[in-house]
């Protein structure tokens, strides 16, 4: 590895490292060797040999060394304090992250400052609502860059949980104007996020983001929620008509949480206890109730009969889950528990 033939000549490695060039090894996250590693400069590629060394020439003012590994771009830059030795560079522990899109079209780098001139970066792309995958992350909270056509930067926020990396659009003043469909109503409020205003029909404006849930709730009655846009106002369409979910007895909470592929929305329980739902199209729901918090757990998707919610209670609520064979625009839905 160390003698090199190229174009009739010897080519002879940097004997250290330098502003000319880096010779070092480089370490899997256990300590051990990585061999067969291919290590690029602008000037030159070569593969770690058996032990993981390599030596490369580089060129200012590109004075850094690169290679992938598990899908991930690493850089080893030189710094003043390399001259004369021999650099070690431990890749860092990796797995799997997820980036959820939220409302963002758009190619999408991760990048992370891993120390002792270390970084790295990975590249996935996103479009509106999906997740995206990256194989071969490094732990710690990355820098993301979100580019749209064109390349111009999006300007997103960044929330960090667990392995999933969310993608969250600046809060925005929003117009939410609300359809009645001709019924008169005592009283509605509406919701988005976390934010809250009456309205006796007039349009409200809430401070939130795009790519929010936003839906109303009239005479106890919630509408089916709209997502708020990246510009413009947001129309809910209320109706008088839909099903109840009526807990069983013993099981008193004030809020439910109802969450489905196509949305997400919030419901107060009215005075005799039920929670009153728009009209639902076919398909799967989870259903959470709490009086504070929305508890932990999920309902584990465990199916009942079409109608029916199967769940059980957990500290601070109940989890559950409800599958629906067709629309359901009427009518009471029983809950069931189990143990």
């Amino acid at each position: 590895m160390w003698w090199m033939g190229l174009v009739g000549c010897w080519w002879v490695p940097p004997s250290s490292t330098s502003p000319s060039g880096m010779t070092g090894v480089v370490l899997g996250a256990d300590g051990k060797p990585v061999a067969d590693l291919l290590v690029e400069s602008v000037e030159s590629t070569e593969r770690t040999d058996a032990e993981g060394r390599f030596g490369l020439y580089y060129k200012r003012p590109d004075t850094h060394v690169h290679f992938i590994h598990e899908s991930t771009w690493f850089r080893r830059r030189y710094m003043d304090d390399d001259l004369g030795k021999s650099v070690e560079i431990r890749i860092p522990e990796v797995g799997p992250r997820t980036v959820a899109c939220g409302p963002f079209a758009c190619d999408v780098e991760l990048r992370w400052e891993l120390g002792s001139g270390l970084s790295a970066k990975s590249r996935t792309q996103c479009t509106p609502g999906a997740s995206a995958g990256v194989r071969g992350a490094p732990h710690g909270t990355p820098e993301v860059v979100c580019r749209g056509d064109g390349g111009a930067a999006l300007e997103a926020e960044v929330v960090e949980e667990g392995t999933e990396v969310r993608l969250l659009a600046p809060a925005r003043d929003v117009e939410l104007t609300l359809d009645l469909d001709g019924a008169s109503v005592g009283g509605c409020e509406m919701f988005a996020a976390d934010q809250s205003a009456p309205t006796g029909g007039s349009p409200v404006t809430l401070h939130v983001r795009p790519g929010a849930w936003a839906w109303a709730v009239c005479d106890g009655r919630a509408s089916l929620p709209v997502l708020v846009p990246q510009e413009g106002s947001a129309a809910v369409r209320w109706t008088p008509d839909g099903p109840a979910i009526q807990p069983p007895p013993g099981v008193e909470h004030t809020t439910l949480l109802l969450v489905w592929e196509g949305g997400q929305l919030v419901v107060p329980a009215s005075a005799d206890g039920q929670f009153q739902l728009p009209p639902l199209a076919a398909g799967s729901y989870e259903v959470t109730l709490h009086s504070g918090s929305p508890p932990e757990g999920r309902g584990d998707g465990v199916e009942g009969p079409s109608g029916v919610v199967v769940g059980r209670a957990v500290e601070g609520g109940f989890v559950g889950h409800l599958q629906l064979g067709g629309a359901l625009t009427d009518g009471i839905v029983e809950v069931k528990l189990r143990p």
